[in-house]
């Protein structure tokens, strides 16, 4: 038998389950769980719900009915409520198609029956998701969003080379194939613009620089045009009076950045017009900064400069110059003997060491390794025999052990007879043209040139693993760190031109050179791209039609493809005859 219990057992019931902390799933209702001193009350079995009416409840759990508080007929209960318990199906309609809803006669249970139920929302079997075209309702999976399949179209993204399909549930805008797409730009497999290709298999968002290729400069004053870095640069073109009103002619044979002046340098010959025609040639050196080209800083010395590197410069006729405390001065050293290729660097702010190649007669050695002492403005030097007497050494070059140690790897080229290519290391003092490091001309061996007297013409390397030396008939050599190789640039003319000189960086390498024909010359450009693998040319600097307009240029020098000069004679006929020294800068 059940009792309704009174108010005030039902305070102390209440009070009882505050102070032991006990809480319960439902506050509205407590079923019978045996519970002597909770559930049964005082172990009459009987358990209570401690709700707004306090009426006795079965023991054990059984279904419960608020007989105080009924639901009016035909009132439906709202999905989002409070717990309130059901009494009928009609009272549990939960708004949405998608679901069955009942009363278990305790409360209202929902039930999926057809479509999708997502996120508190239904949708019919298929219908997309609005919020993304490649998704859709599928009934096997009705409680999230499955996709539709890959490679079925989707909105289209405006990109006219990009193709709209979906993929793994996302609407894919996938890069057609032989294209680039440059932020929205589209670019097809090719040329764009002059300097730059789109070339899918390096890069499909960015276009990639054409680095060496011909183009158009845009200004006037320019006479070629070459891309580097994206970027049309053209040679600009200035000729030099060394004497100005009283040179008949003059030429520039050598061109280097001199360390002491923070500047490039170029050295050459002129002829006074005292002399007259057929007169003796003086030397001279020009500052070459483009800002003061209209007045330059000219040292003129007795005899034609023929070479210069860091602080040295040297003439045809035994003379000896280096640039210190802002000016040129003559240097007493080796004056009987005559050099004419010269390659140098600073050990440290005291002293510098210069290695000085030319020719082997009169019992002289063909090169010399002469140290320079900055305080006392004095050099001492040493010779070194080759392999053959009588053997000319010309193009050198060379770099210090990046370690501090002071050591010195350095290479210089044959001429004439011989093609061997000597290789100096400091370390060891070896002096040597045998492989790896040198190259020794015999059948069968790189240096072995098709005909002798081919000489070499310039050097230059960026680091001990990457030295270019080329010559005539289009002779290219490469040392890689391991051996040295003959490069082939796969251009027909290559064979033709006389290569003079050379320039290198990390990402392109120069050659200037010429080619003789009937009736005139041409100065031209190779380029080698070596992102790439290309080489470009040749490119026409100046043409030549007859050799009463002959140009030549002698040799090249830069810091960077920002600092990169040309230096030679610019030969001219009318109005007058006139042989004047020529610069180029590359802007």
């Amino acid at each position: 038998m059940k009792y309704i219990v009174r108010l005030t057992l039902g305070l102390l019931i209440s009070s009882s389950l505050v102070v032991l902390g006990c809480t319960e799933p439902n506050p509205g209702y407590y079923t019978g769980d045996g519970a002597s001193w909770l559930g049964d009350w005082g172990g009459y079995g009987t358990d209570f719900r401690y709700g707004s009416d306090w009426l006795p409840l079965p023991d054990g759990g059984g279904p419960i009915v608020d007989t105080l508080n009924p639901l009016p007929d035909g009132q439906v209960i709202p999905p989002d409520s409070e717990p309130v318990y059901c009494s009928s199906d009609s009272q549990c309609d939960d708004g949405l198609w998608c679901t069955e809803d009942s009363c278990d006669g305790v409360r209202c249970v929902s039930t999926h029956s057809t479509g999708c139920l997502i996120d508190g929302q239904c949708y019919a079997n298929f219908k997309p998701n609005p919020a993304n075209p490649c998704q859709q309702c599928s009934e096997a999976y009705p409680t999230s969003w499955q996709g539709i399949g890959d490679n079925i179209p989707c909105p289209d993204d405006g990109i006219e080379c990009t193709k709209d399909i979906c993929y793994a549930g996302v609407c894919a805008h996938l890069l057609q194939e032989g294209n680039c797409l440059v932020g929205s730009a589209c670019y097809g497999e090719g040329n764009v613009g002059q300097c730059e290709e789109c070339i899918p298999s390096l890069s499909a968002s960015t276009l990639t620089p054409t680095n060496g290729k011909a183009c158009a400069p845009s200004s006037p004053d320019k006479i070629a045009g070459m891309c580097v870095d994206s970027i049309c640069k053209g040679w600009v073109e200035a000729h030099i009076d060394p004497d100005p009103g009283n040179s008949t002619s003059s030429t520039l044979k050598t061109v280097a950045f001199v360390a002491a002046d923070n500047t490039f340098w170029a050295g050459g010959a002129y002829r006074d017009s005292s002399q007259g025609q057929w007169g003796d040639y003086s030397g001279f050196l020009v500052r070459l900064d483009p800002a003061t080209m209209s007045t330059p800083n000219v040292k003129t010395v007795d005899a034609e400069v023929v070479d210069m590197h860091h602080n040295l410069a040297v003439d045809g006729d035994n003379g000896y110059y280096h640039f210190s405390n802002g000016k040129w001065q003559d240097v007493d050293v080796l004056k009987k003997t005559s050099r004419d290729r010269v390659w140098g660097v600073s050990l440290n702010t005291n002293e510098e060491v210069y290695f000085l190649a030319g020719e082997d007669k009169d019992n002289t050695a063909p090169l010399y390794r002469c140290n320079f002492t900055v305080s006392s403005q004095k050099m001492n030097c040493a010779g070194f025999q080759t392999s053959y007497g009588g053997q000319d050494l010309g193009p050198i070059w060379g770099f210090l052990d990046p370690s501090g140690n002071g050591h010195i790897s350095l290479w210089t080229a044959a001429t004439g007879q011989y093609d061997d290519i000597y290789a100096y290391q400091s370390a060891s003092n070896l002096w040597s043209p045998k492989a790896p490091l040198g190259c020794t001309d015999a059948n069968g061996t790189v240096c072995n040139l098709s005909i002798n007297g081919q000489d070499f013409k310039g050097v230059y390397g960026t680091g001990p693993s990457d030295l270019w030396l080329v010559g005539e008939n289009g002779v290219i050599l490469h040392y890689n760190g391991g051996s040295w190789t003959t490069i082939s640039s796969g251009l027909v003319e290559q064979a033709y031109y006389d290569l003079i000189d050379v320039f290198a960086d990390a990402k392109l390498v120069t050659i200037v050179a010429r080619v003789q024909w009937q009736g005139g010359q041409t100065v031209a450009l190779f380029n080698y791209d070596r992102a790439l693998q290309r080489w470009h040319g040749p490119i026409e600097l100046k043409v030549a039609l007859s050799w009463q307009e002959s140009t030549d240029v002698n040799a090249m020098a830069g810091s960077s493809y920002d600092n990169l000069w040309m230096v030679g004679t610019d030969l001219e006929w009318l109005p007058s005859p006139a042989q004047r020294a020529w610069a180029l800068r590359l802007e």
